[in-house]
């Protein structure tokens, strides 16, 4: 009966000394997993900066784009005007007219 109870004992403590190998194991792995997600998670964290920075640039943006389109818009239309000048300027000059008269007879 001694025996089988030595045998019994050496048995529970195999399994026992392989559970704690088993918890020790699952430790480390979970301690490696922390770890990286600790990681990622610093990097989205960085992500999540350079975003709320950009978003909160938009509005600076869309306010130069506007100036800029308001400004390109009246360049347009000087330009538009002094094609005309140089036009008729041109014209007045081709048919002698002094450009004094409301109408050419050139």
């Amino acid at each position: 009966m001694l025996k089988i109870y030595n045998v019994n004992v050496n048995h529970h403590r195999d399994m026992l000394q392989q559970s704690y190998r088993d918890i020790e194991k699952s430790l480390s792995e979970m301690t490696v997993e922390s770890t990286k997600l600790s990681y990622d998670n610093g990097l989205l964290r960085a992500a999540i900066v350079q975003l709320q920075s950009q978003f909160d640039s938009v509005p600076a943006l869309l306010d130069e784009l506007t100036h800029l389109r308001r400004s390109s818009v009246a360049m347009e239309t000087k330009y538009t005007q002094v094609g005309s000048v140089c036009i008729s300027s041109q014209w007045r000059r081709s048919c002698g007219c002094s450009g004094l008269t409301a109408w050419c007879s050139g």
